[in-house]
Parts: structure tokens; sequence; C-alpha cells
């Protein structure tokens, strides 16, 4: 009797197990894996004093983004993974994402996820002189930030 017991529950508990990694499992038709994200690449359309591209890999930035001030400034980024060439799954399921950036933390500008590489437009009003803007991946799925950086810009006159 006590034997039957202790097999039942023991029957139970690997059940129960069997069950969790079932939900565990990233297998099924609309998992993917998650992104292994090294850095973004940022170009502003050439247009009056705007133009340039700059890199950010977490704390590290390389290039020159000059932005025209009282203006809107059309702007790419690309998402970047630790190869330094656009992060595959992001590209694939770009509208999974998104990106935003910050200035001393007010949310100035969201990209649109029609497609990728995405596009954003930032006005950064008139003042002029260089700032650093926060730039974050965020996956829209899984409500959470993926990658933060920081990314100098130049804001010149018209």
């Amino acid at each position: 009797m006590l034997s039957s017991t202790i097999r039942r529950a023991g029957a139970a508990a690997v059940l129960s197990l069997a069950g969790l990694t079932g939900c565990l499992d990233s297998t099924g038709p609309d998992a993917h894996e998650e992104p292994d994200i090294g850095g973004i690449a940022v170009t502003a359309a050439p247009g009056g004093t705007a133009g340039g591209f700059v890199t950010v890999t977490g704390t590290t930035a390389a290039g020159t983004l000059t932005l025209r001030r009282n203006a809107n400034n059309a702007l790419t980024v690309q998402v970047l993974g630790t190869d330094a060439e656009d992060e595959p799954v992001v590209m694939e399921h770009f509208e999974e994402f998104e990106v935003q950036v910050f200035l001393d933390n007010a949310l100035v500008a969201t990209t649109t996820n029609t497609g990728y590489p995405y596009a954003l437009t930032l006005n950064p009003g008139a003042a002029t002189g260089t700032f650093n803007y926060t730039v974050i991946v965020r996956s829209l799925e899984h409500e959470h930030t993926e990658f933060t950086g920081s990314m100098p810009v130049t804001i010149a006159a018209q």
C-alpha cells in the first residue's frame, strides 16, 4: 500500500516535471532565438548640415552624427550582432523589436516597425552643441531591453 502510494506520487512528480520542461521548450512554431546584439549603426540622411554615421557598442561610439536643429532629421538604424554585421534574429523578426532614443531620460524618438533597417525621425530642438543620446533596442514580444548604448550627436545650426 505504502509502495503503491510512493509510486503514484513519483509518477505525478515526473509528469509535472515533464509538463514544466514542455513550457520551457522554445521549439514551437513561433519561437526563435534571442538576438545577440553587439551594437547599432545610425546613419543620418544628408541634407543641409545633417549627415554622418555612428556605430555604438555599449559605452563606445565611433563616427560622427550631425543633425540640424529645429528640423526633422531622417535616421536609419541597423541593429548589429557581435560580428558587426546585421543581427539575423532582429532582421528576420524586425516587427518584434523597436529602437527608442532618449535625451535626459525623455523619449524623443521611436522607430517605425515597417521594415528593416529601422527608420525614425528626430527633431533635436533649438539647442546646438554635442549631446549624448541613449539608444535602446527593445523586444516588444518579451517586453525587455536587449541593448542600451550612448550615442554622441552634434546639433548644428542650419
